[in-house]
């Protein structure tokens, strides 16, 4: 009975830190698709496709790991009097200690984006997500005390004595979210989005007799871009995350410094660097080649959990006693012939 009130209060409290915040990426700016559904087919090329991947906390044998891929194309004539339709697909794995608990959805994206002024400098983007959603929890994954062998090590090979069924979910989720910037002059560009995620606030938990709600997670990402002349430009963004009592805040910027900028294939380097309240220092490299980009970063954990380096195995692996967060992107853009017959797109700086 006490190992089954132990495993039910574990098991909330994991449903718990789910409900209380989604996965997130510390490159947030380039997973579009994810940070906000105006964003689809918000490119001055036709299409884009991209991924990126996350690991997280892979030193104290409880790894978070959280992958997404996306695709998304933009149709400038079309329909009721917008100036520009985007379309595109996301899909997203998120796996929570070392694949005990899983998440996955694949999403709709649509966007829809009008301009507000004569001289094309003003924008404004709004866009919806509906998606499918698939979570889970892997009784293979877990350990009960029956399965501590006589050198203390977990053996699965031993019966757990439990009567616990894996536990999977599904539903349909609803995603939405406006976008707006305004080209100021040649040297400032301003943005700012917002989006609301589970807005149907459907009902899920990992215990078959309880039905928690999902909270709407709101996120707001302002920002500019300053381009000091063709080869230096830097972008100062801010990002709120709130979903029921959990707050997340990144403040930060990044630079770019462009080789060639005359070029047919231009090449830019990044660099940027990113402060999250109460958790991470985050640093960021990334490089961009006519129609590629690759970037890097890696979360140093300013938390309480740092402290987790001074627990001995097996709780943390000493040769990689560094309790942090890497992330890599790569994005490929590109133009095509459209449709329509004898039309192509030449590229300009507003779409």
């Amino acid at each position: 009975m006490l190992k089954k009130i132990l495993l039910s209060c574990f098991i909330s409290a994991l449903a718990l830190s789910v409900h209380a915040q989604d996965f997130h990426f510390s490159q947030f700016y380039n997973s579009p698709l994810t940070l906000n559904p105006a964003l689809t087919g918000r490119i001055r090329e036709d299409f884009r496709v991209g991924i990126i991947h996350r690991n997280q906390w892979k030193a104290i044998n409880s790894a978070f790991v959280t992958s997404a891929v996306f695709a998304d194309i933009n149709f400038i004539k079309n329909p009721f009097k917008l100036d520009m339709w985007g379309v595109g697909l996301v899909a997203m794995n998120d796996e929570i200690g070392d694949g005990m608990f899983s998440n996955q959805n694949i999403g709709l994206s649509l966007s829809g984006t009008k301009t507000l002024d004569e001289l094309k400098r003003h924008k404004l983007s709004i866009g919806v997500q509906p998606s499918y959603v698939t979570k889970g929890l892997n009784k293979n994954n877990l350990v009960f005390d029956n399965q501590i062998n006589s050198s203390y090590q977990a053996d699965n090979s031993i019966a757990s004595g439990e009567q616990l069924t894996a536990n999977k979910y599904s539903y349909i989720n609803l995603n939405a979210g406006l976008f707006w910037d305004f080209i100021l002059n040649k040297k400032i560009d301003i943005f700012a989005g917002y989006a609301a995620n589970n807005i149907t606030q459907p009902k899920e938990s990992p215990l078959s007799n309880s039905r928690a709600t999902l909270p709407v997670r709101h996120v707001l990402n302002p920002g500019f871009i300053y381009t000091f002349n063709k080869k230096w430009s830097v972008s100062p963004n801010f990002l709120l995350v709130y979903q029921a009592q959990a707050t997340e805040v990144n403040l930060g910027l990044f630079g770019g410094y462009t080789f060639n900028p005359d070029a047919k294939l231009p090449t830019t380097a990044f660099l940027g660097g990113w402060g999250r309240a109460k958790d991470a220092a985050i640093a960021m490299v990334g490089i961009k080649w006519g129609h590629y980009q690759g970037a890097f970063s890696y979360d140093f954990n300013a938390s309480s959990l740092r402290n987790v380096k001074n627990a001995a195995p097996p709780m943390i692996s000493r040769e990689r006693a560094t309790v942090g967060a890497w992330e890599i992107s790569l994005i490929y853009v590109g133009f095509l012939r459209r449709a329509l017959p004898g039309e192509t797109t030449i590229p300009c700086k507003f779409f």
